[in-house]
């Protein structure tokens, strides 16, 4: 989450070095910067533990980054995964659940297999499994994310380690034999 924030903060100067005669450009730099700082907001309040006062920034990024930059871009389907990483922090698993399967989907089809992203909500989506007790749903999830997180990522990155404790600890918490 803080991760792709970082990545655009680092991308405004850049926006701004691009032609302000084009309306487009001028429009999409309005709208990743909205969403930046509203983004940021949203961040700081779940990486405090204060999710309830999270919850309506996040929904608000994703609500602006799905009707100002479109369904497919890729700060849209963060915000998704943003919101439902948010629900599950509350507990609300009924909430989270199709917005990460629909992150998941998004981002495969529009980023790809492979993307960062991709792997992330496919991670995000496997521990919510875990998190409800569905186990035969989580487990190949897990072993696909860690899978693909090494051939992508490679054996150290953070991603890859990241899924590769999920599923030692699914492996651990559930036994092997469900």
């Amino acid at each position: 989450m803080i991760k792709l924030f970082l990545v655009l903060l680092s991308f405004i100067p850049l926006l701004y070095s691009c032609s302000a005669m084009n309306p487009r450009v001028y429009l999409a730099k309005k709208h990743i910067t909205q969403w930046v700082s509203m983004t940021a907001k949203a961040n700081s309040q779940y990486r405090l533990g204060l999710f309830t006062a999270a919850t309506p920034l996040a929904e608000k990024a994703y609500e602006y980054a799905n009707k100002h930059l479109k369904q497919n871009h890729q700060v849209t389907i963060v915000s998704l995964n943003n919101l439902a990483n948010i629900y599950l922090s509350k507990g609300w698993h009924e909430k989270a659940e199709p917005l990460y399967k629909e992150a998941l989907q998004r981002s495969e089809t529009f980023l790809s297999k492979t993307h960062p992203d991709t792997l992330d909500c496919m991670n995000n989506l496997a521990l919510l499994y875990q998190k409800q007790g569905r186990y035969r749903k989580a487990e190949p999830l897990q072993e696909e994310a860690l899978r693909r997180n090494k051939a992508v990522r490679g054996k150290m990155h953070t991603g890859t380690l990241k899924s590769l404790n999920n599923l030692a600890l699914l492996y651990t918490w559930h036994g092997h034999n469900w």
